[in-house]
């Protein structure tokens, strides 16, 4: 009997040792396969599927394109030190990737070059071609150091170069290759902005716009002289602060009839942005004599909306807060709105300021598209002198003029000249040269030049890409649409923000009762919703959060789920097993 409960025993412990002896072998097995997958992919290159709704890991077709019908090699250089720290080191294989994309694109326009910077040689290499020693934080051992690495690229074309450096971000690198290489490559269309009228100018308001547009030369204008469309790929007219005069309007609606693209931005206010709250003045500038033959015009006043970006200001205790600010609506773009190249893939971008705008009769076969509204929880405000001093959302009294209201609108098709068939405004004005245009011309107003000016804009990082927040790529995104330089706007789409999540209805609806007791002038009410509002925020934004660290653990805890199931399952069947 004790000799039976021995080898009983005994194959016991066998068997659990080939099970566990087979469980690591499946393990070591498929740790296997997966390495030869992985060597097979990098040497041989099976290639990548990018499966992200913006394609943000594929090469754009207007990158390929620009690189394709290159005239002359061009040679690309990467200069990567080899002790990147942690949180760098996957940043030189991307590099590697996007630009053998390039390569592969370019049908042999494209010499790639890569140097390992190790050596002293290759350091004074890198400094002689522009790529500049960076310093960077390292963590080892739970000590901070720092480490001074080499990271950049060297784009050399027809006896010109280009340097990008550091590069130790991947955040707008097609974008941000693709402008270098077109600065290189291309002519540059001249894109011209009206002067003369106390508007911002290069020199002080747009400077941020001027850097932001490397492939254009941006260049100020008068229009008191006729316009040549095949000197300008388009005209800008940005807030101008005085009335445009008769020979002007002419001049700009014959650059149009010719073929000239217009952008209008902010024309019907007065904005001085100053270090305190921007002052307005609801100005007329003229140019709603054109626009309005044309399908659009300026209303006064300015649109504040509930659904609007926050500002800072000083709370109760001294201390910043974040508050709304209704003069800044936040605009949600819809599905069939982002398929415009003006707001391509966008799905939201604020828009500071703006005046409303509003649709006049459509030419017979122009195309009136309107591209950005406010929301329904928006109002007007028309006064001559408005209160933009950021404060309690408490304080901010809704009219009775309600939303949504027309922002932004794209016009497309043949033209009929707003001199046509008689004088504007009871003058008597000269019989215009061209009484339609030439083809199908585009004209886009926007109701804020808020997107365009350097005191709403993000300032440039010299140690990495601009920042193409939503607001910088609507603006870049209306000039290429406007000088039909469209190659850029589908790869800006990679880099715009993430959709929002939409407001859950008890947001809405408490709008609305906010609005409805604004309406019967009940302020007990209004006060009370304004308190329900603000709780509903912080709920709202509590609820973000809760989302945000959801998908950050639940995979990982699903997984921890799944193994401690599973071992619980097979412990049990050990138990089970009867000899």
């Amino acid at each position: 009997m004790a000799d039976d409960k021995k080898h009983t025993r005994e194959g016991t412990s066998r068997r659990k040792t080939r099970s566990a002896m087979e469980s690591v072998g499946v393990l070591v097995l498929g740790a296997g396969i997966l390495v030869v997958l992985n060597l097979l992919a990098y040497y041989y290159g099976f290639g990548r599927v990018d499966l992200t709704a913006n394609k943000v890991w594929s090469l754009s077709d207007g990158s390929g394109d620009l690189v394709a019908g290159l005239d002359d090699e061009m040679q690309i250089t990467a200069y990567y030190s080899d002790n990147l720290p942690a949180r760098h080191n996957a940043i030189p294989e991307y590099v590697r990737d996007i630009l053998e994309d390039y390569t592969d694109a370019s049908n042999g326009n494209i010499r790639l070059r890569w140097v390992k910077v190790e050596e002293d040689e290759q350091k004074e290499e890198a400094q002689e071609a522009g790529v500049q020693p960076a310093v960077v934080d390292s963590w080892e051992n739970d000590r901070r150091t720092q480490l001074e690495v080499y990271a950049g690229l060297v784009i050399e074309y027809l006896g010109q170069k280009e340097v990008i450096s550091p590069l130790l971000s991947l955040e707008g690198l097609e974008y941000t290759l693709t402008m270098k290489i077109k600065e290189l490559a291309g002519d540059k269309p001249v894109v011209g902005i009206l002067s003369g009228h106390e508007g911002p100018s290069l020199a002080e308001g747009l400077t941020s716009l001027r850097e932001a547009l490397p492939t254009y030369e941006l260049r100020e204008v008068s229009a008191t002289a006729p316009l040549d469309p095949n000197e300008l790929a388009a005209l800008l007219i940005i807030a101008p602060g005085t009335e445009l005069g008769g020979d002007e309007l002419m001049n700009i609606d014959q650059y149009v009839m010719a073929g000239g693209a217009l952008g209008v931005f902010g024309a019907g206010l007065k904005i001085a942005v100053t270090e305190g709250a921007p002052s307005i003045t609801p100005f007329e500038s003229g140019i709603d004599q054109l626009l309005e033959r044309w399908g659009v015009k300026h209303q006064r006043g300015v649109v504040h909306d509930w659904i609007c970006t926050r500002v800072m200001m000083r709370g109760p205790l001294g201390l910043p807060m974040a508050v709304p600010y209704p003069p800044s609506p936040d605009i949600a773009f819809t599905d069939e709105q982002s398929e415009h190249p003006a707001v391509f893939r966008m799905t939201n971008a604020a828009m500071p300021l703006p005046t409303p705008l509003e649709l006049t009769s459509a030419p017979e076969g122009v195309s009136i598209k309107v591209l950005a509204r406010s929301s329904e929880n928006s109002w007007l405000v028309n006064s001559d002198e408005l209160d933009l001093q950021p404060k309690d959302p408490r304080e901010w009294i809704p009219t009775n003029d309600q939303g949504p209201f027309e922002l932004m609108v794209a016009i497309e098709g043949p033209l009929r000249s707003a001199f046509a068939g008689g004088g504007m405004s009871g003058e008597e004005t000269p019989t215009p040269e061209r009484s339609e245009s030439d083809g199908e011309v585009r004209v886009l107003v926007v109701g804020s030049s808020g997107v365009l000016r350097d005191e709403f804009l993000p300032p440039a990082d010299p140690n990495r890409p601009r920042d193409l927040g939503a607001l910088m790529t609507l603006a870049l995104n209306g000039i290429d649409w406007l000088a039909a330089e469209s190659e850029l706007i589908a790869i800006r789409a990679k880099n715009v923000e993430d959709p929002r999540l939409e407001a859950p209805q008890a947001i809405t609806d408490v709008n609305e009762d906010l609005i409805e007791a604004l309406e019967g002038e009940d302020r007990e009410g209004a006060e009370a919703a304004v308190d329900r509002q603000k709780e509903m925020a912080e709920a709202w934004d509590a609820t973000k959060s809760s989302y945000k660290w959801a998908n950050t653990l639940a995979i990982p805890l699903l997984f921890a789920v799944f193994g401690i199931i599973r071992w619980r399952m097979r412990s049990a069947r050990r138990k089970n097993i009867k000899l």
